[in-house]
């Protein structure tokens, strides 16, 4: 009774209108907390977020047409009083357009994200300003950084370590020697849009290169044991001044032992 009181063209834009509005509602729930697409941290990041907004607009112009097309021959050609629904057959012209145009599409997609992936998993080029080992265990990141003379704690032995902490100053580029130490881990720096699998008995490198400060989530993304939740840390990015500050600090205080920067 209450559904008879609208006509066939107020129920579609009513339904449409709904979905619209549950799709906003659960994007807005999933970004909540970040990260934005328009706000990307560093070149790899960068480089994901162009390829998203032309594949995002490309695919809004694809449903604009198509469900555009489905709703105005739904509503022009359906059967009701005084006119017959009529079924249309051999349109060769809009045939060989909806399979060209979404050839090429692909094609192109597939070509642009060829050329992102191959950018951002470039580990070899030689412009790295610093190598750090990371190593997952069940349930924590520990961080061993470069055996360099900055890094030498005040033993004179050992060098700089940390754990669930990793600090690196702005607009250096990183690269992560990545391993696990029992099971398969995940690293993600969310922020970064880098996440790269730690596999027992080998080492995994990935890079980035932080271009704003501010303090970021580590996760692990991989199912790891029971306590898989708390396997978190913090990825802290600073001014070369304030980094240079912190390393001198942490390694006149910290002796022969792996120290934690909680």
């Amino acid at each position: 009774m209450f559904v008879a009181m609208f006509s066939v063209r107020m129920r579609v834009a009513l339904g449409v209108i709904t979905a619209l509005l549950i799709a906003l509602v659960s994007s807005t729930y999933a970004l909540a907390d970040g990260p934005w697409p328009n706000d990307p941290q560093g070149p790899q990041a960068k480089s994901i977020a162009d390829l998203y907004w032309i594949m995002f607009v490309a695919a809004v112009i694809v449903l604009a047409i198509v469900d555009g097309g489905i709703i105005y021959a739904g509503i022009k050609f359906r059967e009701r009083p005084g006119h017959v629904a009529k079924q249309f057959h051999g349109q060769n012209f809009l045939e060989l357009t909806w399979t060209v145009i979404p050839t090429l599409m692909v094609v192109s997609f597939s070509v642009l994200s060829w050329q992102k992936l191959d950018f951002i998993n470039n580990t070899r080029s030689s412009d790295v300003g610093m190598v750090i080992q990371a190593q997952g265990q069940q349930w924590t990141w520990n961080f061993t950084y470069p055996h360099e003379d900055r890094f030498k704690l005040s033993d004179g032995k050992t060098y700089l370590t940390g754990v669930e902490e990793l600090h690196i100053p702005v607009g250096t580029k990183v690269r992560i020697e990545l391993s696990s130490k029992d099971v398969i881990h995940s690293f993600k720096i969310i922020a970064m849009r880098v996440t790269q699998d730690a596999i027992p008995g080998m080492s995994i490198p990935i890079w980035f290169k932080p271009t704003t400060n501010g303090v970021f989530l580590i996760n692990c993304a991989q199912l790891c044991g029971n306590s898989h939740y708390y396997m978190k840390g913090q990825f802290h990015v600073v001014p070369q001044a304030k980094y240079d500050e912190f390393v001198a600090a942490k390694t006149a205080s910290a002796g022969g032992a792996a120290q934690s920067f909680e």
